[in-house]
């Protein structure tokens, strides 16, 4: 658990609980405070209050403790990189590893999660902005971190590098089973990493819970990017038609998907709000491929406007749809009760 609860003087005020096990996206607009918060936490920025992380205190200004930047076990990726230019890939790599030589991942391991094998002696200057970042993540890794604390990775790269990354961030905290902080002001990357969420705004944090209830319940999602989180895993791909199918819990979503995907992959489905239909029965001859048995778990009408949004089991994961007041009545909508999502669209979020 990493507990924030301080001030800092740049108008930052910040009290929050984290989970100290997988990503956490820290989201909000730009200048909203959110690579203070990270550099309070990595020690960089001096604040008013108390930060721990498990059992250790880190900040404690009431006793004037501050523990140092190099007594934290952090390892921070910032947003420029800041690679060494005159090492090569090897050199960057070793620079961080000479540095801490306590028991943990060595370099060997990160070579081999990161897929840098290839790139080792050739000179950072000379890698795309995607390898770049791998290299930067794998020297944070080898400071052996049990937090590790990413400033914007993807800002400054293009879409098939961004894309390049994200595999290697989900299996690296995964695998070494250490939490990581995401600062990111883009809903793609919240959907396709988090699992918690901490919104931010003017300094102040705004909303914190799980990534499918910062889609599901988040007043401040305009209604179009409201949605949820569903998890599966690929059990066949299609070349031809451009189609996995993916099982979630007993039953099966088809995903159009023209790049391919690899069968047996875990894999995060999204799924807007707005593209979830309902019925009593299940329905034949339509065009709608997707079609999950549900159970109703609360009904929510949305003050001010003609719909209800309603919370949905589905094989013990959470799936939210809008229908109109009038049709929640039609159907005499209730708590507990078994119906069919219909699920017009649903994409990749990781």
């Amino acid at each position: 658990m990493l507990c924030l609860h301080f001030k800092a003087p740049v108008a930052l005020e910040i009290d929050a609980d984290l989970p100290g096990t997988g990503v956490t996206a820290l989201f909000g607009p730009s200048g909203c405070g959110k690579t203070s918060t990270l550099r309070a936490i990595a020690g960089l920025n001096q604040v008013v209050g108390e930060i721990r992380f498990d059992d250790e205190l880190w900040v404690d200004s009431g006793s004037g403790l501050h523990l140092d930047v190099n007594r934290r076990p952090v390892g921070y990726v910032f947003q420029d990189r800041r690679l060494f230019t005159h090492l090569d890939v090897a050199g960057n790599l070793a620079f961080a590893e000479q540095r801490n030589r306590s028991a943990g991942i060595n370099k060997e391991e990160v070579i081999a999660m990161l897929g840098l094998d290839a790139l080792l002696s050739r000179s950072v200057a000379d890698l795309s902005g995607g390898e770049q970042q791998r290299v930067a993540i794998g020297r944070a890794l080898l400071t052996h971190p049990r937090l590790l604390l990413l400033d914007e990775p993807f800002a400054a790269l293009d879409h098939a590098a961004k894309a390049e990354l994200l595999p290697y961030i989900r299996r690296t905290c995964a695998d070494l089973e250490i939490a990581a902080i995401l600062v990111t002001h883009n809903l793609d990357e919240v959907a396709e990493l988090a699992d918690h969420v901490l919104v931010m705004d003017e300094g102040t944090t705004t909303f914190q819970g799980t990534s499918g209830e910062f889609f599901a319940t988040n007043p401040s999602l305009p209604e179009s990017d409201s949605g949820s989180l569903l998890t599966g895993h690929v059990v066949s791909y299609d070349s031809r038609l451009q189609i996995a199918d993916v099982k979630v819990g007993f039953q099966q979503v088809a995903l159009p998907s023209a790049d391919p995907v690899t069968v047996g992959s875990s894999i995060r489905l999204f799924v807007k709000t707005r593209d979830v239909s309902l019925a009593l029965g299940r329905l034949e001859g339509i065009s709608v491929r997707n079609i999950l048995a549900s159970t109703i778990v609360d009904l929510r009408p949305l003050e001010g406007t003609p719909f209800t949004e309603v919370d949905l089991a589905v094989e013990g994961q959470h799936l939210s749809s809008r229908v109109t007041r009038a049709s929640a009545e039609e159907l005499q909508l209730e708590p507990g009760q078994e119906l069919f999502a219909l699920i017009k669209s649903v994409s990749i979020a990781s």
